[in-house]
């Protein structure tokens, strides 16, 4: 960062959902940052599977071209970034990790090290703390100082906003 520019933080949310429960405490999160901000909808994008080629090894790049070409470039000049998905049987949702097995070449030419990276999770029954520490190790291969994660409760959409302990973990 720049000095006096001001912070810029990245929220990828991995919802399938429009408008869902996990967008409402991404974005809470988001704005209590008091920083430039911008949420990338996962669900919206044409994400194809890592096809394990491995030539990301050298280039740093990957060769498949869909739209993780412009998340790519978000997650190169943000400062800050936060993973949020619903919890889908006991991990994140399968928009979210294909987005972070896509983040191989980035791995492989150390582009987000010393970036600082939060999570959300939210979740119907009890297991956020699952989700929370699949995107707390994806920081820790990419060596993405973890600054923790929140988690709310809600399965129907707009429930979450009933969690008002999310909400205050969201904005702290």
């Amino acid at each position: 960062m720049a000095a006096g520019a001001p912070m810029y933080v990245l929220g990828i949310c991995g919802s399938p959902r429009v408008n869902g429960n996990t967008r409402m405490l991404l974005e809470a999160a988001l704005k209590a940052t008091g920083a430039d901000t911008k949420l990338i909808e996962l669900r919206g994008l044409k994400v194809a599977p890592c096809d394990g080629c491995e030539a990301c090894r050298k280039s740093f790049t990957c060769h498949i071209r869909d739209d993780m070409d412009g998340v790519y470039e978000e997650l190169k000049r943000c400062d800050a970034m936060v993973c949020a998905s619903p919890v889908y049987f006991g991990t994140v949702c399968s928009q979210l990790k294909a987005a972070m097995d896509r983040t191989l070449c980035l791995y492989h030419g150390k582009l987000l090290r010393n970036k600082v990276g939060a999570a959300v999770a939210v979740q119907g029954g009890d297991a956020a703390d699952l989700v929370l520490a699949v995107i707390d190790k994806f920081y820790g291969y990419h060596n993405v100082v973890y600054a923790g994660g929140v988690s709310g409760t809600g399965n129907e959409r707009g429930e979450v906003k009933r969690d008002r302990g999310a909400f205050e973990d969201a904005e702290a």
